[in-house]
């Protein structure tokens, strides 16, 4: 559309969608101006045919004898006066006279009419009554009309309704039905996870489940008995990794040859060649040896390395530190992990963590407390010393045998009474197991043992 148009009837400017134009002068109207709504608009099909309000006015009038309630004297007589018109400007020759017709139709249509609104022969009213009042018959039929039309939408609203009521009510039905169902459902479902909650051999079952997963743990950590792994060295494209391992081994001291590498390869997803660069973090080296033992030499050689860099190993970028470690699975690796962070609080060395392959020792903590420290040592202290006061007493004093019964054998008394401490026991001198009186001496003396104090000693020296 040309931004020139303009509405025939305000002179805006059109939109450039939201107008309409008009099928006999091809007039262009907005929507305002055309008194048709936007919600209208887009529900028009037909817009082709639409006329504007000017074209709308010049059509000329006449009677629209297609009315429903219009009846058959209102027809005759619209016809008389449209007949009467005609004659009274036959002079004009600028009227066009539609509607004629002779006094002979008019009177068979009035003999119809007549015919029609006879209601019986039984009835009294005459036929010239009944045209002498055309309004009665109007309004009668006026009145049985809207009656008609009021008891049929009734009718129709009443089964509408009931339609609809009983449409309501199945689905009610069906809905509580359906939550019935259902919880039913759920009960039983309930039921079954208790039973299986009280079943003692799902115990049993999650036991072994979880000692098959540490078995198969231990399988796959054995299949990679053989690998190393080595981190941190720059990745490059077209690469020979076997001949880059060779160079690392022959850097920290050990020559290997290329028949005792079984394969080696970068592990990982692998990285387009525009993405590789010394500024990203390469992929470690997965690689495996045809025997244990060189597997076992290049860990204690890179242990004692444990400076190792890319220097000198003809590599790209800054030189950067190189890390020789066993190849561990997912959860061998997480479990190390674990047990370092754990060292690490407690301050246990690496050294008493074990290998990393699972095998990993148990170091019990030290407690760190001087309250403890402090009474631990008072302990000691005082026990070793009544120790030495007893065993003095014995070297000073007079030296005593042990004495048994026929119950206990002498050997066995004399292998537990090795170590001679004395002590006095109130009393008269009568002997006793392990116990002999010293001439008439009212003090008795027996062997001490000293289990106690040599076990606290061998603990702290320890």
């Amino acid at each position: 559309m040309s931004p020139r148009q303009k509405c025939a009837g305000c002179t805006n400017t059109l939109p450039k969608r939201d107008y309409i134009q008009c099928v006999s002068c091809k007039s262009m109207y907005d929507l305002d101006c055309a008194n048709v709504s936007k919600k209208l608009f887009e529900l028009m099909e037909r817009k082709d045919n639409w006329k504007c309000p000017l074209c709308v006015s010049k059509r000329p009038k006449t009677g629209n004898t297609n009315t429903p309630i219009r009846t058959a004297t209102s027809e005759i007589e619209t016809e008389q006066h449209s007949h009467l018109a005609a004659r009274d400007n036959e002079g004009d020759q600028n009227v066009t006279i539609r509607n004629k017709t002779s006094r002979s139709t008019i009177a068979e249509k009035r003999q119809t009419v007549l015919t029609v609104q006879k209601p019986s022969h039984n009835s009294l009213i005459t036929t010239e009554e009944k045209h002498n009042s055309p309004s009665t018959v109007t309004e009668c039929s006026r009145s049985s009309v809207d009656s008609a039309i009021v008891t049929e939408l009734k009718l129709y609203m009443g089964e509408l309704f009931h339609a609809q009521t009983n449409s309501l009510r199945e689905m009610i039905t069906n809905l509580t039905e359906t939550i019935k169902a259902q919880a039913i459902r759920i009960e039983k479902l309930e039921a079954k996870v208790l039973e299986l909650e009280e079943r003692k051999g799902m115990d049993v079952l999650d036991n072994k489940l979880k000692q098959l997963q540490l078995e198969i743990y231990d399988r796959d950590q054995t299949l990679l008995a053989n690998d190393i792994e080595i981190t941190g060295c720059p990745e490059m494209g077209n690469e020979n990794c076997i001949a880059l391992v060779r160079s690392i081994a022959t850097k920290i001291g050990i020559n290997i040859e290329e028949k005792d590498v079984v394969s080696a390869r970068r592990v990982g997803p692998a990285r387009p060649q525009a993405e590789i660069s010394p500024s990203t973090r390469p992929r470690p080296i997965a690689i495996r040896l045809v025997c244990n033992a060189t597997k076992d030499i290049l860990l204690r050689a890179a242990r004692v390395r444990r400076t190792l860099t890319t220097d000198g190993l003809q590599l790209p970028g800054p030189a950067k530190a190189i890390y020789i470690n066993e190849r561990l699975t997912g959860y061998n690796r997480m479990l190390f992990q674990k047990a370092r962070a754990l060292a690490q609080v407690n301050e246990i060395s690496e050294k008493k963590l074990g290998r990393p392959s699972g095998e990993i020792q148990g170091v019990n903590p030290k407690i760190d407390s001087v309250a403890f420290r402090l009474h631990c040592g008072a302990t000691t202290a005082a026990l070793l010393a009544a120790s030495a006061a007893l065993t003095t007493r014995h070297l000073v004093g007079n030296p005593i045998d042990c004495i048994h019964t026929r119950d206990i054998p002498e050997d066995v008394l004399n292998t537990y009474c090795w170590i001679h401490s004395t002590f006095t026991v109130a009393g008269e001198a009568g002997a006793y197991p392990g116990v002999r009186g010293a001439g008439n001496s009212p003090r008795r003396y027996g062997k001490y043992y000293q289990w106690v104090a040599f076990t606290l000693f061998f603990q702290v020296s320890g």
